[in-house]
Formats: C-alpha cells, sequence, structure tokens
C-alpha cells in the first residue's frame, strides 16, 4: 500500500481534488476532539469543534504551504477554533473536573491521580499548556513544534523539560 503523506492530501485539495478528505478526517478527528476536551470544552461541543475544524481545514486549503509540515498549521487552526469558543462562551458550558471524561478502563486509584494530573494541567498558562500537550500527549516530534513556533529545537527541549518539572511539582503538591 503506498503511504500518502498529509501535505500530498492537503496539497490536493487546493487544485480542488477532495478524494482524499476522509484520509484526513479519519486520522485526526479523535486527536483534535481529545484536544479540545483537555482543554475543558464538553463533549457536545467539542464535537461541534471538530467538525468546524475539518470545515476550516478544507475551506484554506489553497492558502497551505505544501513545503511546510501539516500537523502543526493543523493544531493552529484548532488553538484558533478552541480561542473562538472561549470568546464566544466565557461563562457558558466549560466542563468541570467531575465531567470530565477519563477512560474506564482505569482503577479509582489511576482516575484520581488523572483528575490530579489534569488539575495540575490546568494550572499551567495556555501557552506551556499548548507546549506540553503537543509535545508529549500528541507526541509532535521537536522539529514541528520548533518550526511552529519559529524558534530552535533546543529552545523547544528546554521549554518542554521546564514545563514539566514545574508541572511535577504542582501535581506533587496537589498529591500530598
Amino acid at each position: 500500500m503506498v503511504r500518502i503523506i498529509d501535505e500530498e492530501i492537503i496539497g490536493s485539495f487546493g487544485n480542488g481534488d477532495f478524494s482524499k478528505a476522509d484520509l484526513l478526517y479519519h486520522k485526526y478527528k479523535d486527536e483534535v476532539f481529545s484536544f479540545f476536551r483537555y482543554r475543558g470544552v464538553i463533549t457536545q461541543d467539542a464535537e461541534d469543534m471538530t467538525i468546524e475544524v475539518f470545515e476550516r481545514v478544507f475551506s484554506g486549503a489553497r492558502g497551505f504551504d505544501t513545503s511546510r509540515p501539516f500537523r502543526p498549521w493543523f493544531y493552529q487552526i484548532a488553538r484558533n477554533a478552541l480561542t473562538d469558543y472561549f470568546r464566544r462562551n466565557t461563562k457558558r458550558r466549560i466542563v468541570d473536573i467531575d465531567d470530565f471524561d477519563f477512560t474506564d478502563e482505569t482503577n479509582e486509584y489511576e482516575q484520581e491521580e488523572y483528575q490530579i494530573l489534569y488539575k495540575s494541567l490546568k494550572k499551567l498558562s495556555a501557552e506551556d499548556q499548548d507546549l506540553i500537550l503537543m509535545a508529549k500527549f500528541h507526541q509532535f516530534p521537536y522539529s514541528e513544534i520548533s518550526q511552529h513556533l519559529s524558534v530552535s529545537e533546543s529552545v523547544v527541549k528546554t521549554r518542554v523539560h521546564r514545563i514539566i518539572k514545574k508541572l511535577t511539582s504542582i501535581y506533587n503538591e496537589m498529591m500530598t
């Protein structure tokens, strides 16, 4: 089977060929949905926002530079949708930690740890949350993150290391 890369698919959209749109959708839909849920968006709104992101991707395809990686561009669209959401809904329908959907496969102790980790993440700045989610949750390569942020890879590694130290400190404080 021939491996088609994301940049080729999005490049074909610019030529009006949307025949492979479902490949991108199925590859990223769960990932972007989780991105919204981890940022505190309720399930129904996260589903709507996921669709909105793909609409923006498909409509903005002509402006995509195929020499650059797709994922950072895609997640910038998702972050913009998230910002728009919070502007529109500042006081409305933000999920409470108790409503957060953790996996049922974990035991009670692990669930408690996940809840504390989530609360710890929420204490970080929005910029730090985005960076740690890109690096550790979505597992973007540091090279992609550095391109997206227009900084060197070593700067990204340093920031991630510092955020992990800060997050560990917050987490340990909350565990005691």
